[in-house]
């Protein structure tokens, strides 16, 4: 005999396909990979978008160094994923990177 529990424990859930962005580079760029060090940082800005969902998400930095290497997962903080939604017929807005309020996006269509 199973308990209500043990049997909810052993469905299979199906996950979402994960889907997996190829970066664009923008005019000017450096490109990927990039070389980092404590007195050379660097700064990736990234940008997201999308037509016609609200999407929930993570950054996945996959990274080395030597013989090391890892993914570190970037999120808003919090453990909360980054949250993007489609925008048709409503105002697009934008924190600019170094601002310090969001305002009206450069790419309102």
């Amino acid at each position: 005999m199973h308990d209500r529990d043990d049997v909810a424990d052993q469905r299979v859930v199906e996950e979402r396909p994960r889907l997996r962005s190829r970066p664009v580079m923008a005019e000017g760029s450096a490109g990927l990979p990039v070389e980092v060090s404590e007195r050379d940082p660097q700064v990736i800005e990234v940008t997201a978008q999308t037509t016609s969902h609200d999407v929930s998400w993570y950054l996945e930095l996959e990274w080395s160094s030597g013989t090391r290497k890892g993914t570190l997962t970037v999120g808003p903080g919090g453990g909360a994923p980054f949250r993007t939604s489609a925008v048709k017929g409503r105002p697009l807005y934008s924190y600019p990177v170094g601002g310090k309020a969001w305002g009206p996006s450069p790419f309102q269509r």
